[in-house]
């Protein structure tokens, strides 16, 4: 057992106690009739007109600023389309105060239609400091790719959306299943979705659920424990709506390329306490590689149940079953690709692989009366990967071409667990704004692989390959087999401190990691 400590610069810390010593301003913005104003502007200046804090409305219209210290303030609304409308207040005590806004359109209209996405900008993100910041005022490198920029580029791939991020990139593919990604040169193949740690296994992940791809450069250890110092990537999924959603998609491409999409979502009774949405999604596509293809399937539940008006429950399942080719790539000969036509693959018609993933997630949400956000979540994770009949590529002779191949049958599993639960808010120490972060979260993940040994297969000629492959060869009945287990989990406590425009983030965690490898091979 190795026990961490991770070391970094430690303001002084300030009682948590702090924050009960501010108030939080919340409201809704409408029209004239009633109707909500997304992503409105809600500023908050004081007496000498700077400003303190600023919002944007929701989708439903409602805006949150937490952290507001006793005095006399103006609130300011502002939206395109829309007259600015101003209004005093006087903050005298603790807790919530009620501040709803009303727009009036301008040109004499009573109403305007408003659509809740500016396009590809965004303007906050919660992947850095696990609550809902202004970009700005993040001191990390946060790109966020929208769900705007998905659609409108028809992204279907994960490795198709981060190339709209910069420093960024799937770098490899096992055998196509895999992907690695690169973080200014560190590659791993964990990331985060809905902020819970998962591990990517031999599996395509699906883009029909996923509502922006948020991409942290940087180390990030503190929050999210071992990971490469290059950076994470955080998935975000669709979550249900308040109002009924239908859509139905067919996406046509080259090489065969068929998808359908479905995304049903909306209130499941009266008191839209109980709100619901699946997605899901069929692949098939044959590739221009030869023998390539890909049959999968994606089906995605949420139910999320609103307990009280500051409480939440949501349960979410992602499932994908996938049937394809193993390829095993382009040799190389030197340091460079081989020259041979793109197209060509050394594998054969026979070749198949395997994978089913599946995860389930149960989250608890509570924000108290001073704007704090409690936090658990619960996930359990399973991917499997097996490949029933594999032929790989195992030594090339560069003078004559010849590449030796093996045949080979492999089993691969990954089932986990995560646990984490945090507290995240907001606090005013005298003229230094506090933006607090304090949890623990512990992982768990078993990867059991089981492989037969490779035995040779018919020699390939990568300049002139021949069209007739040899017969199925008998698996070997000695087999390896790995088992490594790794656990970590830790506590951590993170500190956003704003002066004016001065920004410092310091924070500290300690981690305990474990990792239990058993190589044995039976015969």
């Amino acid at each position: 057992m190795r026990v961490v400590l991770v070391p970094c610069l430690l303001s002084v810390l300030i009682p948590l106690t702090a924050a009960a010593q501010t108030a939080t301003i919340d409201g809704t913005v409408t029209d004239a009739t009633g109707a909500a104003v997304p992503r409105a502007v809600v500023s908050l200046h004081d007496l000498q007109k700077r400003q303190i804090t600023r919002s944007e409305s929701n989708a439903s219209g409602a805006y949150l600023l937490p952290g507001v210290s006793v005095g006399s303030y103006t609130l300011r609304t502002e939206r395109e389309g829309f007259a600015p409308a101003s209004q005093s207040l006087e903050v005298t005590t603790i807790g919530n105060i009620r501040a709803d806004v009303q727009l009036a359109v301008i040109g004499g209209k009573t109403s305007v239609t408003v659509t809740e996405s500016p396009g590809y900008q965004v303007a906050t993100s919660s992947t850095a400091g696990r609550m809902e910041m202004k970009l700005l005022e993040i001191p990390q490198t946060v790109q966020v790719i929208p769900r705007q920029l998905l659609e409108d580029r028809q992204v279907v791939r994960f490795e198709e959306a981060l190339r709209s991020s910069s420093g960024a990139y799937v770098s490899s593919r096992h055998g196509g299943q895999q992907p690695f990604l690169n973080f200014r040169g560190f590659s791993g193949t964990d990331q985060m979705r809905d902020g819970i740690r998962e591990y990517f296994g031999y599996y395509t992940m699906e883009m029909a659920n996923v509502e922006q791809v948020e991409v942290l450069k940087g180390p990030s250890s503190v929050l999210f424990g071992h990971l490469e110092p290059g950076g994470v990537v955080n998935v975000v999924t669709r979550h249900p709506s308040a109002s009924p959603l239908a859509s139905l998609q067919l996406d046509r491409g080259s090489f065969g390329l068929w998808r359908p999409v479905f995304d049903l979502s909306g209130p499941l009774n009266r008191s839209r306490s109980l709100l619901g949405r699946v997605t899901g999604s069929y692949v098939s596509d044959e590739g221009f590689r030869d023998f390539a293809f890909v049959r999968r399937s994606f089906i995605a539940p949420t139910l999320v149940w609103r307990l009280a008006s500051r409480t939440s429950v949501t349960a979410a399942f992602e499932g994908a079953s996938e049937r394809s080719s193993y390829d095993g790539g382009v040799p190389a000969l030197g340091d460079r690709p081989a020259p041979i036509p793109i197209n060509r693959s050394f594998s054969e018609p026979f070749q198949r692989a395997s994978s089913v993933n599946a995860r389930g997630r149960l989250r608890l949400d509570h924000t108290f009366s001073n704007g704090w956000l409690w936090r658990t979540t619960f996930q359990k994770q399973y991917a499997r990967y097996w490949r029933d009949r594999g032929v790989l590529g195992s030594a090339l002779n560069p003078a004559t071409g010849i590449m030796s191949r093996t045949f080979t049958v492999g089993d691969f599993a990954n089932p986990g667990i995560h646990a984490q639960s945090d507290l995240a808010g907001f606090a005013s120490t005298g003229s230094i704004r506090h933006a607090w972060v304090v949890g623990g979260d512990f992982f768990s993940r078993t990867s059991l692989y089981k492989s037969t040994v490779p035995v040779p297969y018919e020699l390939v000629n990568i300049f002139i390959p021949t069209s007739n492959p040899a017969p199925i060869p008998a698996p070997s009945s000695l087999a390896f087999y790995n088992d490594p287990q790794e656990k970590f989990g830790g506590v951590f406590l993170q500190d956003q401190l704003t002066l004016g425009r001065l920004q410092i983030l310091a924070g500290m965690r300690i981690n305990v990691y474990r990792r239990d490898y058993t190589n044995r091979m039976n015969g």
